[in-house]
């Protein structure tokens, strides 16, 4: 499963190593026999040097299992100057990876639950080589999907609250996951993609250093691929929509506080002027010979 397809499925979260500023450098899931070396070593992925494009680069650890959390903690990766975000859904898992010295910032980017649950359901109606793959699902439709018992649950106040799919929630749970998304996240909005990876840029100090252009051009990219709000959602009142709306009643207020968080957090951001990623921006690919 590539990043892309990440992102369409989950509410995902990063942490930003405040004690790091180097070329942007990704932990995340790869599968490698790189991954059975104990020792921390960057893998680069991708990228043509012949048309002057940036290979992306990665860390032969995957932080999206408990078990391979627990490798890189083993490795110290948080301590050992090699990544500067983590890609996780594992949040409480993750804290354990830092200490008072190496601490992170979490950010995450919000779909609307519907978009979510309705997206997860169209990728498992297809994904045979996911554990969550039900041949029931191909010929089904979103309402009959929607009333089955199999669509998600909360899935977002769950997460936050760290609590499993069969455990009953309450207004408690609710109020706690807000308070976790005020307290430890910077928010973002995927029907808010360009000014919600323009305050990421602002808040994390993050500017061009390889070559700006490219950079440039493979961000437009990479926000143009990003799943945005469907266009064919169903509307309240809908079957569908108010089945998986039931199932989703905590999430959908967590999701209209995100909102409204999301404009409050505008704030952090204050005075930094926009396409601070182009401020002094350099090119190491530039130099003659490139340095990088």
């Amino acid at each position: 499963m590539d990043l892309t397809i990440l992102l369409d499925l989950f509410c995902f979260v990063y942490f930003w190593l405040l004690f790091f500023f180097c070329p942007f450098t990704t932990a995340v899931l790869r599968h490698s026999t790189v991954f059975t070396l104990q020792k921390l070593s960057i893998v680069r992925v991708g990228g043509d040097a012949a048309k002057g494009e940036v290979s992306s680069r990665f860390v032969n650890v995957d932080t999206s299992t408990v078990q391979g959390l627990q490798r890189a903690k083993k490795l110290g990766l948080a301590q050992s100057g090699k990544v500067n975000a983590i890609y996780t859904p594992l949040i409480f898992d993750a804290n354990d990876l830092f200490d008072d010295d190496h601490k992170g910032r979490m950010f995450a980017i919000f779909r609307h639950p519907i978009d979510r649950a309705i997206s997860i359901f169209r990728y498992l109606q297809y994904a045979h080589s996911s554990p969550s793959y039900n041949p029931k699902f191909t010929n089904m439709t979103i309402e009959e999907y929607a009333g089955s018992g199999m669509a998600e649950n909360n899935w977002l106040t769950r997460t936050l609250v760290n609590k499993s799919d069969r455990a009953k929630l309450t207004d408690d749970d609710v109020n706690n996951a807000m308070d976790v998304v005020r307290q430890k996240i910077l928010v973002g909005l995927v029907t808010k993609k360009e000014e919600s990876m323009e305050r990421y840029e602002m808040y994390f100090g993050w500017k061009y250093s390889i070559h700006p252009t490219n950079q440039e051009k493979c961000r437009s990219k990479l926000l143009k691929t990003m799943p945005g709000e469907l266009k064919d959602r169903p509307t309240p009142g809908m079957p569908a929509y108010d089945l998986l709306a039931n199932e989703n009643l905590y999430d959908l207020q967590l999701y209209e506080y995100v909102e409204t968080l999301f404009t409050e957090q505008e704030a952090f951001v204050e005075g930094i002027p926009n396409r601070f990623r182009m401020e002094d921006a350099s090119c190491c690919k530039c130099d003659d010979p490139p340095t990088c």
